[in-house]
């Protein structure tokens, strides 16, 4: 094989490696057309994706300087490409192709990011999830410890949002236990010796990490009224709660009818009759003080 061979298959290499390039690119490119409107008005641009049935669109300009025109189907009266006409139909089909090509080739649409908004992170941050609209609960007298009597109130809270869920919320919990209390009737001559008085009232900062899918549960211990041992209060009592969630508002519930004092018919005889509710061999705790019935006025 001479030199001259050589050279010429190379040549011709190189030749077919351009023409491919070129192939390559000019079927990415836009056909270029030329078309003649009503009027007698000529056009020639570059045939743009957007084109669909209603109008043709001609992308005019190279680089950074692009000009975009859209051109009604019914004002085309002629078209070429390279200088062959072409009719309308043929020119819409083009289009369409060319439009489906460019919308398979496209990049795909960028997945939704995982990552937290600024919201939703200052959300976590402050303690809360979604907005709370009302707070429900439900409160009981109980005995959490090792001894006989009741201990205090637990309460169970339910920060609710727009559509009943339970959310989490950070705050702060105000609670009043108010129930009737018998006094010498000469003070209160009107309500018969009855009057409704604080038994105890308590403050509880809830955090987002309290709130599970029970609720909140709170323990209110009796401070230094204690109705099982003092039977000057009545047996039930209303519970009133203040919910105060920074952003969200101040919640307000009232729960009547919380039973402060179990139904004990024994310990109600035991006390008319010697002045004791308890039994000798029950275990009582700081409440005993009060057995003679000498608790706080």
């Amino acid at each position: 094989m001479t030199v001259a061979t050589i050279r010429t298959k190379l040549t011709f290499l190189l030749l077919a490696t351009v023409l491919t390039v070129l192939s390559a690119s000019r079927s990415n490119a836009g056909e270029i057309v030329s078309i003649r409107l009503t009027g007698g008005k000529k056009m020639t641009a570059e045939l743009h994706p957007r084109t669909s049935g209603e109008h043709l669109w001609l992308r005019f300009g190279e680089g950074t300087t692009v000009i975009l025109r859209s051109v009604a189907w019914e004002r085309v009266e002629s078209a070429t490409i390279e200088d062959e006409p072409v009719s309308v139909a043929t020119l819409q089909q083009l289009a369409a192709r060319e439009s489906e090509e460019d919308r398979s080739t496209s990049a795909p649409a960028p997945r939704p990011s995982t990552e937290p908004t600024y919201a939703e992170q200052a959300r976590d941050m402050l303690g809360f999830s979604r907005r709370v609209t009302s707070v429900d609960f439900d409160a009981q007298a109980a005995n959490w410890d090792r001894d006989v009597e009741f201990d205090g109130i637990v309460l169970r809270l339910f920060p609710l949002d727009a559509n009943g869920q339970l959310t989490t919320a950070r705050g702060t919990l105000y609670v009043e236990l108010i129930a009737g209390r018998r006094v010498d009737f000469d003070q209160a001559p009107t309500s018969r010796g009855l009057v409704p008085s604080r038994i105890a009232d308590w403050s509880v900062a809830v955090n987002a990490q309290d709130v599970s899918e029970n609720g909140v549960v709170v323990k209110l211990p009796f401070q230094t009224n204690q109705p099982e041992f003092d039977t000057k209060w009545l047996t039930h009592g209303l519970v009133h709660v203040r919910f105060v969630v920074p952003g969200h508002g101040v919640f307000e519930h009232s729960f009547d009818g919380v039973r402060v004092r179990p139904y004990a018919p024994l310990r109600d005889t035991m006390e008319r009759n010697g002045g004791q509710r308890f039994l000798p061999t029950e275990q009582t705790g700081v409440g005993k003080r009060f057995q003679s019935g000498f608790g706080p006025q």
